[in-house]
């Protein structure tokens, strides 16, 4: 989990201002159960470092999920006995009063590369929403290309909002670099995220390739976004420009490929120099693979 120090806002402060917000704009209470009632209301709030959802409003409940520190949380209503309904991706749950907070926390939050992980679950996009949205620079900055491209994805494809998705390249939103570029007005906010996610995942294909793994990877991204040709630089210290060793470790990740996915690629390879993106003469394998 993120780590940070986090204020504390009381459960009842909060539950007034929801519950006074309902009663000057007509709001009906509803029956929720024997013991509780709850007033509709709608709401952002946020997380602490402990917010728990909950099926019922009861600890002894189910629980939903934990919800990562300082993340905007929908409130759809305040209950009788001091908790918040919430909405989760359409989920209804409860959340006790005093683990949502009216403001972000303005200390510095840190991601674990275990959050990561947990984030980046599924072969080619994000699965979560609210913690998309609060991802910070040091943190995208950091992500292999592989997974850059699943934070584009999902912005892409709607899990999170576009405008708070991060270049990696200038650390600017991609609102404020939209609104810097001065493009078409034909062109909206999504097109220009198609445009820099294609660019990237173009740049993405050249490398270089460190492993057997990232290869692997390289050869099903193209599968994955239809490109029918493209080249990757391989470049491994114990295969050096050793042509045997290089021929049989692509032999043998095309193969896998092949009966993984059925597809069959060609290739095409010669020991050469290349320049890196600093700038830098390097030497490796240049690869064109042709599906």
């Amino acid at each position: 989990m993120r780590r940070g120090n986090y204020k504390k806002t009381a459960a009842g402060a909060l539950a007034a201002v929801l519950i006074a917000g309902a009663a000057t704009s007509g709001i009906h209470y509803v029956r929720a159960a024997e013991d509780y009632t709850v007033a509709d209301n709608k709401a952002v709030l946020y997380s602490t470092k402990n917010t728990t959802a909950y099926a019922a409003t009861d600890k002894n409940a189910q629980v939903i999920t934990s919800i990562n520190p300082n993340l905007p949380v929908d409130v759809t209503g305040v209950t009788s006995n001091g908790w918040f309904r919430i909405n989760l991706g359409g989920t209804v749950c409860y959340v006790p009063g005093s683990q949502l907070q009216s403001e972000v926390s303005d200390s510095d939050m840190t991601y674990l590369e275990t959050d990561i992980d947990e984030l980046t679950k599924g072969t080619f996009t994000f699965y979560s929403n609210l913690e998309l949205n609060s991802m910070t620079l040091d943190k995208v900055e950091n992500m292999d290309a592989n997974t850059y491209i699943k934070y584009l994805d999902s912005f892409l494809i709607g899990n999170a909002n576009a405008q708070n998705c991060i270049c990696q390249e200038s650390g600017l939103t991609m609102k404020n670099e939209y609104d810097k570029a001065g493009v078409s007005a034909d062109e909206t906010l999504q097109d220009y995220l198609l445009h820099y996610r294609n660019k990237y995942l173009k740049d993405s294909f050249w490398g270089p390739v460190k492993n057997r793994s990232e290869l692997k990877v390289t050869l099903n991204r193209g599968i994955r976004y239809n490109i029918n040709s493209f080249s990757t630089v391989y470049r491994n210290a114990s295969i050096g420009d050793d042509k045997d060793k290089m021929e049989e470790l692509a032999k043998s990740v095309v193969s896998e490929v092949k009966e993984e996915q059925g597809v069959q690629y060609t290739y095409k390879m010669e020991y050469g120099s290349y320049k890196t993106s600093e700038g830098r003469t390097m030497s490796g394998w240049i690869i064109e693979f042709t599906k």
